[in-house]
């Protein structure tokens, strides 16, 4: 057989060529699928002796599983770091409701990014990044958005860009169903990011009773049935996601991401806490629950799935919620955004590839406690000064390959070598005092570095006026408008107590609650309040700025139409109190939000 000689001019058409091919090629999709409140040990995968996890159990052994991977232990820091790749407290996020749960709108998505590089993005299933128009997912990158009700796992209602939905059954089947759709869409050569984020198996623990049963046949207590049941149920959904790549051809040439949001939580109001043994069974050796910064509250499985692309294998490198934005960028090979904002995590491509078995280096990685303390007793309510919030009062942790060091508020510092001890039972900061002290150090570094950024412990303000965000029906409301959420303020006064979605407790004059807006288009507003209960002759006042509008409100609940108001343009404080109640009331209102509605002419 003759050798091939080329010339120089060959040699370059060919080259020009193979570019050409190599640019025109189609991107992979992208299937994200992000479960709630399911442990590292909650898959039969991990060694749980009770639950049966077939279906992601087949997908981790088709996936290079990372298995030293950590989220926050909550769901709305996870979620903030895992968009951004960015520590959630620096997004704005340091806390799962009270308006701290609000992703900056200066901070770039991965939708955002994804779709700038022409993918279709699509987000189904639970969002929790801000409740209120600017920060609703079709306004943070997702061409396509279905956003469930929060924890309505039965009849859930959604809403589709704004456009509410009402569906039948049980929510993760309707979403399944929805992100069938999405995937099997005919898009030509145009990939998708789909961000599919189940809602089980967080509380309430909701599974159908075929499911129930099983597991009460192998043993189980009813809750411990339930909850297995709901799992259960969740991964035959993951199945029936999975096989409809494979039946509509797909699968190669798809990108499939799978974590966890945070550890297993331990109790649950409808179903009652689980006992010591059956959360040993979820916890695969470790220490801890979800909300704490031991290793069963942030060790969580990560599955990266592309066939033909990344051998299955399991990586032990530490690694990081934070890490999956580039990533993934750098396997698609998608420019990191330039905003100008740090991306913390780091690319485990070297991993994923097999070219690299750990880090050159010991890895450093600081994680903080998912919410602020102070030393005060403060409730957690309204935006915090950060001088008042020391780091000898918080919870932090440090890693260093495999050292972990803790500090449990004004406790002493704990040392634990994972290596030998994953479940975290021997302290070892008297044997290596220098190793604890030199970590300590890193760890109030990076604390204090991060709380220098000044992004920290802030409450959104909400937009009034822009039309932007105004037209659109919010899950379980039918009214558009600017919407003002309660359980979002900088300051409660007298007996106000914000909740997760309502501020309770008014049932005094003065009472009163403080939240930043920002009004966009001047004029009049209808003002509509919104409450759980009225009480009837109860007096209030509405204050935006220089503006005012006082009134009586009926007695019931629901949407109450209280007058209107003239507002001026830009940032300003909104204070809502009481001004008179009905003697001997006690809570005669319990506040939702209020809708701020533009005037026509």
């Amino acid at each position: 057989m003759k050798g091939m000689h080329l010339t120089v001019k060959q040699l370059l058409c060919l080259l020009l060529l193979t570019a050409g091919s190599l640019a025109g090629a189609k991107q992979p999709n992208v299937l994200f699928i992000l479960t709630d409140d399911q442990g590292y040990g909650d898959l039969s995968l991990h060694g749980n002796p009770v639950l049966e996890t077939p279906n992601i159990d087949r997908l981790g052994a088709q996936s290079v599983r990372l298995d030293q991977f950590h989220s926050a232990a909550v769901c709305a820091p996870t979620r903030a770091s895992l968009l951004t790749g960015r520590n959630h407290y620096e997004t704005g996020v340091w806390g799962v409701h009270l308006g701290q749960d609000y992703l900056n709108l200066d901070e770039v998505t991965l939708a955002d990014v994804l779709r700038d590089a022409g993918y279709d993005t699509g987000m189904i299933g639970k969002w929790h990044s801000g409740r209120a128009g600017a920060w609703l997912p079709w306004n943070r990158g997702f061409d396509d958005a279905w956003m469930s009700e929060l924890y309505w796992h039965e009849n859930t209602l959604i809403s589709h860009n704004g456009k509410l939905m009402k569906t039948q059954g049980y929510a993760a089947d309707c979403l399944t169903d929805l992100a069938i759709d999405f995937v099997e869409q005919d898009r030509g050569e145009q990939p998708f990011f789909l961000f599919m984020a189940y809602m089980s198996s967080h509380a309430p623990w909701v599974a159908p009773e075929e499911y129930i049963q099983k597991y009460k046949a192998k043993g189980c207590s009813d809750r411990f049935a339930i909850l297995n049941g709901m799992i259960d149920h969740l991964d035959f959904q993951i199945g029936r996601l999975l096989e409809s790549l494979d039946r509509s051809g797909l699968a190669e040439d798809t990108l499939v991401v799978f974590m966890t949001d945070n550890g297993p939580n331990k109790s649950c109001p409808n179903a009652g806490e689980l006992s010591k043994e059956e959360m040993t069974q979820r916890s695969a050796g470790m220490r801890g629950q979800k909300g704490n910064i031991w290793e069963n509250g942030t060790r969580v499985p990560c599955f990266i799935r592309w066939p033909g692309k990344f051998k299955p294998s399991v990586v032990g490198a530490l690694a990081d919620v934070t890490d999956l934005f580039p990533t993934m960028l750098d396997a698609l090979h998608v420019d990191m955004p330039k905003n100008g904002k740090p991306v913390h995590g780091q690319s485990l491509m070297p991993f994923i590839e097999g070219k690299q078995a750990d880090w050159n280096e010991p890895r450093e990685l600081f994680k903080p406690h998912w919410y602020p303390f102070k030393d005060d007793g403060w409730s957690r309510n309204g935006a915090l000064d950060p001088a008042d919030v020391t780091y000898n009062d918080q919870i932090n942790s440090l890693y260093q390959g495999s050292y972990k060091v803790v500090k449990y508020r004004n406790k002493s510092l704990e040392l634990y070598d994972l290596s030998a001890d994953p479940g975290e039972k021997k302290d070892i900061a008297s044997e290596h005092p220098e190793v604890a002290l030199s970590m300590g150090k890193k760890m109030q570094k990076s604390y204090e570095d991060m709380v220098a950024t000044g992004h920290c412990y802030r409450q959104p303000r909400f937009h009034i006026g822009n039309p932007e965000y105004d037209a659109y029906d919010t899950v379980g409301e039918m009214l558009a408008g600017s919407h003002i959420p309660f359980c979002s303020s900088v300051r409660d006064e007298g007996n106000v107590v914000s909740m997760n979605y309502f501020s309770k407790g008014w049932k005094a004059p003065g009472d009163a609650q403080t939240i930043l807006v920002d009004v966009v288009s001047p004029g009049r507003y209808d003002v509509v309040l919104e409450a759980k209960k009225f009480m009837k002759g109860t007096r209030v006042r509405l204050e935006v700025g220089s503006s005012v509008l006082e009134a009586a409100l009926p007695a019931g609940q629901g949407k109450v139409p209280v007058g209107s108001i003239n507002l001026e343009k830009g940032g300003q404080d909104l204070r809502f109190s009481l001004l008179s109640v009905p003697g001997g009331a006690d809570d005669v209102i319990e506040l939702m939000k209020l809708a701020i509605l533009k005037k026509s002419k």
